[in-house]
Order: structure tokens, then C-alpha cells, then sequence
């Protein structure tokens, strides 16, 4: 990865030498520019909120380079997780404390010696001591070797429960239902009512709190996690054990095949067996009982809340959600909100082994708005299917991430809008195809009412550290950003094909940034639904309206394929008034290595206009028939296109000549 990023600098100041030749077209002052291109964008027309938790939005948006190093540097990070849960803690935590808020999250937690003492505290933080001397009396049953962790654990989950019970008193009933009752909310719409109540709510609770209470019950369900690997029985007797508190049940399952439906649970562990969860677990679901962790030691589980259609697997919705699996090949089924969802929140879905299926409609799989949410597998061949708002999919003031370790993983999202989703479709098109903004996706929304700026989206990245995996999407896929969001997705390793429609594969619309990196392996990135012949473009490093798109392929003999709009390619709102703003636009498309293969159909593409830059810097590479360059007039795209491997360096009017046109 470093050395990805070494060759990102030195492209960058390859591309400014050429810029700067004596022979250089006079119009490329007015392009590229590494010092003042963060002045530029903090001070563009139609500027939208900014994310909030973030300390420094505009690292991210600073330069071109900045692009590149943030997903090389959080890819990094999330290798710190390896098949620990303790590690997904250090993760998150370190991306928060880095992007997220500049001071310390708390730690001034109460701190007991016994069960009873963490009892006590946890009472005291729901500031309701009915029940506690038959929580005592149950508690006794608990085994000796358990009880220091879960000692530990109930202490900071009592402090976590108590800021988030704080931050819900503030807001109305009828306000938390609507958030309870959240689907998506598309970024577009012109009916962006929940987004806005979520907005309302943010304003009312104040985030830090939430984002301190996340990081306080992330790190002691990590922490617990990892101590559980060590106990052999929870219960003196090995029998099961449930007993009531004011924050929602502990619930110490058997180790048989277990059914728990919505146990309402505060904690909930299961040491083995195959069981079945049913309805909501591991979700926030009442103001009074926001917090909820799910610990299943081993067995082939499903989860399944299709039939309550309710938050769960891991959703933290104005509380914390958390779900961690250590072992066995497990399905978590479900419609929304779930399998790692955070609204004003944190939402956990943890799976250390196995072969898992993860399956659901929308907002899941790692989204988040106003919230930190993560979907972490460590190994196995897993799939991912959903509809959209998913697979690493952040709104505003969200960090959403999707990590899977290893195995030949399948991500999909429809590419067909589904019954009772027609609002997911992207109207520009003739067939009803699908908005996905997944697989890595920043996405703000323009038309939220915040003084006329809508709200700026967040960071989202999809992670992949090994294995021969496949992501299929229709559109705002596979590392997107609109509207001010970031959106990555990183691949390490492995044979990949990419495959999707259109605004995908390192796309970027209004003020937004996006990056699709790759390092090893014969990928496939093809923009192709070649039976319909209608929108296969816009992607491939493609920025529209001020941004900036980076799409890197380290190693390998790759193969690319897309119809327009790609390969390189920047456009701007303003190119035809000729406005001071028309340079705003940037993408970079770099191939360090490798015999690659371009398509032969490919207009307005390869370093085109006045921001796209294309370098291929090694390798005996295939490029489109000369007929294609018959069509291309326009000598004032003041584009680049550099091939490295014949020491070729050429803006487009002599990349023309390299032709023989």
C-alpha cells in the first residue's frame, strides 16, 4: 500500500512537470492544483453542511493525494482487527478519534470488584433500584470464572447506558418512533422527511455524547468478546439463567439449540449450539432500554427478523447495538435496519468464523447516519445481498465500514428496483433500475432544508483483505461520493471482477470524493449490461459538478470495460458558460503494472477534460480501435493521458497522434 501511494505522489508530480513544459497548452493554468485545490472546494457556491464529527472535513477533500491516503491508511488500521474482536475496538476507535472528534472519549467509568457492586452501578444508571436484590440472587448462579469479565463489562455499559438514556429523554416520543420506523432516505428525494427528523434529533442530543457512549460499549463488548473465548460454562449448574433489569435482561442461554424471539435483552450470551434469534436482538428499542449485545460462542445460527420487520443484528438507533459471532456458518436474515445499522448510534455485527450469508432489504450491512456502524467477518466465503443503503453505505455525519478478512466473497446489490421500493429508482434512466449508494458509499442529501445546503454526507469504506471476491451493483456503487461524502472500497489480494452500470467504480457527483483501490490479482472492472445498451458509464474515476475520483489497480493483468464517461474522466455544470468554477473537477486513473486491457468503445474517456488524468505506467497494454478517435473534435480538454512503459507522456491532442489520427 505504501508503495500505491508513493506512486500516487509521483504521478501527481509527474503530472505538474508536464503541466509546467514550455510546450504545454496555456489552458492547463487553469487546471490541476495541489496547493490551492482545499481553498477551492471550502469555499465553492453550494457548499453543504459539513459531517460535524468529523475535526477536519477537508482532509479528505484537501488534495488529490489526501484522497489516495486515506483508504490506504484506514485499510491499514483495519488490519489491526485480524481474528480478534478486541482488534475491531482498536479499529474503530482509532478511526473515530482520528476522523471523528478531537478529544478523548471518556473513561471515568464507576468501577466495581464484584458482580454485585457492577449490578449496583448499572441500577443506579437507570436510576431505578427495583429488582436489584433478585438480580443479586440470580447473579449468584453466575460461574466464578465468568463473573470478573462480566464485571468489567457491566460497568461500562452502565455509563454508556446512562449518557444514551440521557440523550433520548431529550426527544419526543413521537420523534423516537419515527426514527424507529426508519427505511432509507433516498439522497435526491424531494420528500427527505426522515433524514430531517434525524437531523432534529442530532441537534437536540448533542452527537458527542452518542459518539462517546458508542466507543465506551464498542470497546466493552470487544473486551468481553475476547475474555469469552476462555469460559467453558456461564452458569454454576451449566443451566440456563434470564433475570430482569431497568436497562433490559441478562439472559445466560444453555448449551443446547436455543430459540430467543426479541428477548429484550441488556445482555445476552449463548455458549454453543445451533439457535435461532427471532425479531429484534442485538438492537436499542426503547428509550429506556437503548442499548442491547448479543454474544454467540459457537453453532450454526440464524438470525431472522423478517417476520417482525424490525431493527436487529446489530443496530443502534439513539443507543448501541451490538452482535458478535465467534463462531460456526451462520444466516443472518432481515428487511431493514440491521446487520450493523447506526441513527444517531452505534451499530455492531461482529462474525469471527464460518461460511455466513448475510441477506437483507436496506439500510444494513454497515450503514449509518449521524452514527458509527461496522460489519466486521474474519473468515470463510461469505455473501452479501441487499437492495440498497447498504455494504458500507454512510449519510450525514456517519463513519460506515464493511471489513471482511478473507475468502472468495460475494457482495451484491440489486440492480432492479424491487416491489414496494419504487422510490429506490433512478429516474434517467428507461429500465427501473436501482440507486444502490452501497460497496463504499458517501452520500449527503441536497435537499434537506439546513439553510438551503442540504446535508454533506459521510465516510464509508468497504474493505476486502483477501481472496478472489466479486461485487455486482447497478448505481452509487463501489466507491462513490455525492453530495460531500466520501465513499471508498479496498481490495487486497485476490482475482476480482467488478460489475455494475453506472456512477460506480470510483465515481463522484457534487462536491463529493470517492476511491476504489485494488493491489493484486486479474481484475475485471466492467460497466456492462450490454443486453440493454443504456447506461454503462459515468464510472471508472468519473467526477460530474466539482470533486474528486481516484481509481488505483496495483499488479495484475486487469481488464476494463464501459461504454463513456470513464477511464479518467472529469466534467463540470459550468464547462459550456465558461465560469471561473470549471476546473473543480478531478480524476485520476492509475495502473501501476501489468498487460492490460481497454475497451474498444469508450467515448469521452481516458484523461478527459481539463481534470482527468490517465497513467498506465507498465506493461504491454491493449487500447480501443483507432475508430473510436474519429468522433473526438475537441482539442481543449487540456486532459492526460500517459503510458509510461514507451516513455510516453501526452496531453490528448497528442495522445491523438500516438494513433495514428
Amino acid at each position: 500500500m505504501k508503495r500505491l501511494f508513493a506512486l500516487f505522489i509521483a504521478a501527481a508530480l509527474l503530472l505538474c512537470t508536464v503541466a509546467c513544459a514550455p510546450n504545454g497548452p496555456e489552458m492547463f493554468s487553469k487546471a490541476l492544483s495541489l496547493t490551492d485545490f482545499g481553498d477551492k472546494l471550502e469555499n465553492m457556491q453550494g457548499a453543504s453542511v459539513g459531517t460535524g464529527v468529523f475535526k477536519d472535513y477537508l482532509y479528505v477533500h484537501s488534495n488529490p493525494t489526501k484522497i489516495a491516503e486515506l483508504p490506504l491508511d484506514i485499510t491499514a488500521e483495519s488490519k489491526r482487527i485480524a481474528n480478534n474482536s478486541d482488534g475491531l475496538s482498536e479499529f474503530l476507535i482509532s478511526v473515530a478519534k482520528k476522523y471523528g472528534f478531537a478529544n478523548e472519549y471518556l473513561t471515568d467509568c464507576n468501577e466495581a470488584t464484584d458482580i454485585d457492586g457492577a449490578l449496583d452501578i448499572l441500577f443506579a444508571a437507570a436510576k431505578d433500584n427495583s429488582g436489584l436484590a433478585e438480580a443479586k440472587a440470580a447473579a449468584a448462579n453466575i460461574s466464578d470464572k465468568l463473573k470478573p469479565a462480566l464485571t468489567k463489562y457491566l460497568c461500562k455499559a452502565a455509563k454508556a447506558y446512562a449518557l444514551y438514556a440521557e440523550c433520548a429523554a431529550k426527544v419526543s416520543d413521537t420523534a423516537y418512533g419515527d426514527l424507529q420506523s426508519y427505511r432509507f432516505c433516498a439522497p435526491a428525494t424531494s420528500n427527505p422527511f426522515p433524514l430531517k427528523n434525524a437531523y432534529s434529533v442530532s441537534l437536540i442530543t448533542g452527537e458527542t455524547k452518542l459518539l462517546v457512549a458508542g466507543m465506551l460499549i464498542t470497546e466493552a463488548g470487544s473486551e468481553l468478546a475476547k475474555a469469552l473465548k476462555d469460559i467453558s460454562k456461564l452458569t454454576v449448574n451449566g443451566e440456563a439463567l434470564s433475570f430482569a433489569t431497568p436497562a433490559g435482561n441478562i439472559v445466560l442461554g444453555s448449551s443446547g439449540n436455543d430459540v430467543y424471539t426479541s428477548p429484550e435483552a441488556f445482555l445476552l450470551i449463548d455458549i454453543s449450539g445451533n439457535d435461532r434469534y427471532n425479531g429484534s436482538i442485538a438492537a436499542s428499542i426503547s428509550k429506556t432500554k437503548p442499548v442491547s449485545a448479543v454474544f454467540d460462542l459457537k453453532g450454526d445460527d440464524i438470525y431472522d427478523s423478517t417476520t417482525e420487520k424490525v431493527p436487529s443484528q446489530g443496530a443502534g438507533i439513539l443507543g448501541a447495538g451490538l452482535l458478535f459471532d465467534m463462531d460456526g456458518n451462520d444466516n443472518y436474515n432481515a428487511i431493514r435496519a440491521s446487520q450493523g445499522f447506526a441513527l444517531l448510534g452505534v451499530g455492531i455485527l461482529f462474525d469471527a468464523n464460518g461460511d455466513d450469508k448475510y441477506r437483507s432489504e436496506v439500510s444494513s450491512q454497515s450503514c449509518g447516519y449521524f452514527g458509527i456502524s461496522a460489519l466486521a467477518d474474519m473468515a470463510g466465503n461469505d455473501s452479501y445481498y441487499a437492495y440498497g443503503y447498504a455494504q458500507a453505505s454512510a449519510g450525514n455525519r456517519a463513519m460506515s465500514f464493511l471489513v471482511d478478512k478473507k475468502g472468495n466473497d460475494k457482495y451484491f446489490v440489486e440492480t432492479y428496483v424491487q416491489p414496494g421500493y419504487s422510490d429506490m429508482y433512478y429516474g434517467q434512466f428507461q429500465a427501473r433500475v436501482n440507486g444502490n449508494w452501497s460497496q463504499g458509499c458517501g452520500m449527503g442529501n441536497r435537499s434537506v432544508s439546513t439553510n438551503g445546503n442540504g446535508l454533506a454526507g459521510g465516510i464509508a469504506g468497504l474493505i476486502d483483505l483477501g481472496g478472489d471476491d466479486r461485487y455486482t451493483g447497478c448505481l452509487w456503487v463501489q466507491g462513490t461520493g455525492y453530495w460531500s461524502g466520501y465513499g471508498f472500497l479496498s481490495d487486497i489480494g485476490g482475482n476480482d471482477i467488478y460489475n455494475s452500470r453506472y456512477y460506480s467504480h470510483a465515481s463522484v457527483a457534487h462536491y463529493g470524493a470517492a476511491a476504489l483501490i485494488d493491489i493484486g490479482g486479474d481484475d475485471k472492472h466492467l460497466v456492462q449490461y450490454k443486453e440493454e445498451s443504456i447506461g454503462e458509464g459515468a464510472s471508472l474515476a468519473f467526477v460530474w459538478d466539482r470533486g474528486v475520483a481516484l481509481l488505483a489497480d496495483d499488479g495484475g493483468n486487469d481488464k476494463y470495460d464501459s461504454m463513456y464517461y470513464s477511464i479518467a474522466s472529469s466534467w463540470s455544470e459550468y464547462d459550456d458558460r465558461g465560469e471561473a468554477l470549471q476546473d473543480m473537477s478531478y480524476a485520476f486513473f492509475i495502473e501501476t503494472e501489468g498487460n492490460d486491457e481497454y475497451p474498444t468503445m469508450a467515448s469521452q474517456s481516458f484523461g478527459w477534460g481539463r481534470g482527468g488524468f490517465f497513467f498506465d505506467l507498465k506493461g504491454e497494454d491493449k487500447y480501443r480501435d483507432k475508430s473510436y478517435y474519429d468522433g473526438l473534435t475537441r482539442t481543449d480538454t487540456a486532459g492526460v493521458f500517459i503510458d509510461s512503459e514507451n516513455g510516453y507522456v501526452s496531453f490528448w491532442t497528442e495522445a491523438r497522434k500516438k494513433f495514428g489520427i
